[in-house]
C-alpha cells in the first residue's frame, strides 16, 4: 500500500559528501585535523569508503535500488590542490562521475563545497577572509565550465550555516579560542599557516567575520555559475532544526535565528531553491534552547527522535523565502534499520503535508547512501541506507535501502514493512 502520490516532478533521491565516503581526501584541513595528536576527531577517515574509485558499482547499485538523482559533492582540494592551480586530472575524475549517472538513469546533482577547506585556504584564513569569496567562485567557474549543460541541479555551500550554529550551542569554539591548543597549532603548522591565527578550518569559524564572507561566497558563485551555465537550477543549503516553543521563548528564538539563520535566509530568499537539511527538534523557553534533552527518545548522535521536524523547519523557511524549498538532508542515525524505516515514513508524510498546506516543496534527498565517516564522531553513527564492511569494502543494502528506493520509484510514501 502507499499514501497520496507526491507531485509529478517531485525531485527524489539521495546524498553522500566526498570526504566522507571518498578515501584519502589529503589535501583538505580536515584530514589534517584528524591526525595530529589529541584532536576533536574520534578516528581519520583513511580510506573511508572508497567511494573515489568504487563510484560506478556505486551508482548502478543506487540506481538498482530505484534512487532517481545522486547528490554528490566535489573535494575542492582534488581540484585544485595548490591556490591557482587546477587539476585537469581531477576534474575529469568528477566530470566521468556525472557520465556514468546519466548511463544509469540517475540525475547528478553536485555540490561545490562542503565542509572541507583546501589546505591552502584554510591555512590563509577560511571563511574569515573576504579574498576566499573570490578564489572560491573561482574555482565554481572551473568546475561550472568542465560540466556545462551536464548538471541540472547544484549546490554552492553546504550547511552554510553550521558552525554558527554550533557555537551558539555551545557545541564548538571558534578558533581564536583554540590557538593556544597544541593539536590546532600542529595542524596549522602543517597546512602551511604563516601564524596561527590565520590557520582556520570549516567548523571553527567565527560568525561576525565569517557571516559575510559564506554570503558572498554564495552571491558571487552563484552569479558566476549562472553566467556560465545558466539552465541550472541553484541554491544554497541551510541546517535547521525544526523550532518548538514554551510560553516566553519568542525572545530566545528569535536570537537563535539572528545569529544563525535570518541573514542567510535573506540573501537566499530569490534563489532558484533553498536547501532544507534536519534531523530534530529543539525547545525554546525564556531563558535557553533546549537541544539535547535526555527524558526522550533518542538516536545514535543524542538527537531527539523527531520524523515530523522536517515539517516545521520547512515552515519556517516557507515563512522567509520566496522561491521552492528542496529537503536536501534528512535522516536518522540508528543501529535498528527498521526505525530507519519510521523516520522516513515519518518524515515523509509530514513533507507530504506541507505540499497539501500549498507549500512549494520540490523534493527529497535522503541521508545517506552508506553507512560513513560522520566527522567528528568517526563510523560509529550509522546514517546509510546500504552498510559497509570497511575491510572488504562489501556493500550490503538494507531493508530502508529497498523501501525507500520503491518510494522514489512509486513516487509515495509506501507503509512501513512489517516485521515478524
Amino acid at each position: 500500500m502507499k499514501n497520496k502520490p507526491f507531485p509529478d516532478s517531485f525531485l527524489w533521491g539521495i546524498g553522500t559528501s566526498a570526504h566522507q565516503v571518498e578515501g584519502n581526501t589529503t589535501s583538505n584541513e580536515v584530514w589534517v585535523l584528524e591526525h595530529v595528536n589529541n584532536s576533536l576527531f574520534a578516528e581519520p577517515a583513511g580510506d573511508a569508503l572508497d567511494h573515489f574509485w568504487r563510484y560506478p558499482e556505486d551508482i548502478r547499485l543506487l540506481a538498482d535500488l530505484g534512487m532517481k538523482s545522486y547528490r554528490f559533492s566535489l573535494e575542492w582540494s582534488r581540484i585544485e590542490p595548490e591556490q591557482g592551480y587546477y587539476s585537469q586530472a581531477a576534474m575529469d575524475h568528477y566530470r566521468r562521475m556525472v557520465e556514468c549517472c546519466h548511463e544509469n538513469g540517475v540525475q547528478p546533482l553536485i555540490s561545490y563545497h562542503c565542509f572541507t577547506h583546501p589546505r591552502w585556504m584554510a591555512a590563509d584564513g577560511g571563511w574569515e577572509n573576504m579574498e576566499n569569496a573570490d578564489r572560491f567562485t573561482r574555482f565554481c567557474e572551473f568546475v561550472t565550465q568542465n560540466l556545462k549543460g551536464m548538471v541540472p541541479m547544484g549546490f554552492t555551500l553546504n550547511e552554510a550555516n553550521l558552525p554558527f550554529v554550533m557555537q551558539y550551542r555551545g557545541l564548538l569554539r571558534i578558533g581564536r579560542e583554540f590557538e593556544n591548543e597544541p593539536w590546532f597549532q600542529k595542524a596549522a603548522q602543517l597546512c602551511g599557516a604563516d601564524d596561527v591565527s590565520s590557520f582556520r578550518p570549516f567548523f571553527s569559524t567565527e560568525v561576525e567575520k565569517g557571516l559575510p564572507v559564506c554570503i558572498a561566497a554564495h552571491r558571487k558563485s552563484y552569479e558566476a555559475i549562472k553566467s556560465i551555465d545558466p539552465e541550472v537550477q541553484l541554491g544554497i543549503t541551510l541546517s535547521f532544526k525544526d523550532e518548538r516553543l514554551v510560553s516566553g521563548g519568542e525572545q530566545t528564538r528569535a536570537q537563535f535565528r539572528a545569529v544563525c539563520d535570518d541573514a542567510f535566509l535573506e540573501a537566499v530568499k530569490d534563489d532558484d531553491f533553498v536547501g532544507v537539511q534536519t534531523y530534530t527538534h529543539s525547545t525554546f523557553h525564556s531563558d535557553r534552547e533546549e537541544f539535547l534533552p535526555q527524558d526522550v527518545e533518542q538516536t545514535q548522535l543524542g538527537y531527539p527522535y523527531s520524523p515530523a521536524s522536517i515539517g516545521g523547519a520547512i515552515r519556517r523557511v516557507a515563512e522567509a523565502v520566496n522561491c521552492p524549498i528542496i529537503v536536501t538532508e534528512n535522516g536518522i542515525a540508528t543501529d535498528d534499520d527498521h526505525q530507519r524505516i519510521e523516520f522516513f515514513h515519518g518524515a515523509l508524510e509530514s513533507v507530504r503535508r506541507c505540499i497539501d498546506d500549498g507549500l512549494d516543496v520540490r523534493g527529497f534527498l535522503a541521508w545517506t547512501l552508506f553507512d560513513n565517516f560522520e566527522w567528528m564522531k568517526g563510523y560509529a553513527p550509522k546514517f546509510g541506507l546500504i552498510a559497509v564492511d570497511r575491510t572488504t569494502q562489501v556493500r550490503t543494502p538494507k531493508p530502508s535501502a529497498h523501501w525507500f528506493g520503491a518510494c522514489c520509484q512509486q513516487n509515495a510514501t509506501l507503509e512501513i514493512p512489517v516485521v515478524d
